[in-house]
């Protein structure tokens, strides 16, 4: 473990000991096994496909919608985000096959827009995820609901077969 690497641990679990200490939670200090954590947005930088593909599929059946739309709309459920886009755009809900229909196509054009890139820094993140996968433990990732698609595909991180939908 190189110095920098080790004093940033040692910040992070000092911050950690504070932070339990304060809290009245138990000691001693847990040994970190596991990591969870949300990938689509904090890893990876999905939010421009995520954009595009938003704004494409409203705009093929004739929805209102643009980029700043769905940063406003993000962490919303698709079909929430579809229902609101009906209301605004033809003053109703939109049907059940609406709703699956445009899920369908935004999530069709998310995967051939979506380019895996990682956000700055992640690199050292999955070094440390890889890490541990070597030690035994076992990190798992979220790309929310069933979208645990990005680590299941960075198999350079040896994190593939450790990847669980969540």
């Amino acid at each position: 473990m190189t110095e920098n690497k080790a004093a940033r641990t040692e910040g992070v679990l000092k911050a950690l000991r504070t932070y339990r200490a304060e809290q009245g939670l138990s000691a001693p200090f847990p040994t970190l096994s596991a990591a969870l954590f949300d990938m689509d947005g904090v890893l990876f930088d999905s939010m421009p496909a995520h954009c595009r593909s938003w704004v494409q599929a409203a705009h093929e059946v004739g929805l209102q919608m643009n980029e700043e739309d769905v940063y406003w709309f993000e962490g919303q459920t698709g079909s929430y985000t579809i229902k609101l886009l009906y209301q605004r755009t033809l003053g109703r809900d939109a049907s059940p096959e609406e709703t699956k229909w445009l899920y369908e196509r935004k999530t069709q054009l998310f995967n051939e827009y979506n380019s895996g890139k990682t956000l700055p820094g992640v690199e050292l993140v999955l070094a440390e995820l890889s890490d541990m996968v070597r030690r035994g433990e076992r990190p798992h990732g979220c790309a929310g609901g069933r979208r645990c698609r990005h680590l299941h595909h960075s198999g350079e991180y040896g994190l593939a077969s450790r990847q669980r939908s969540c």
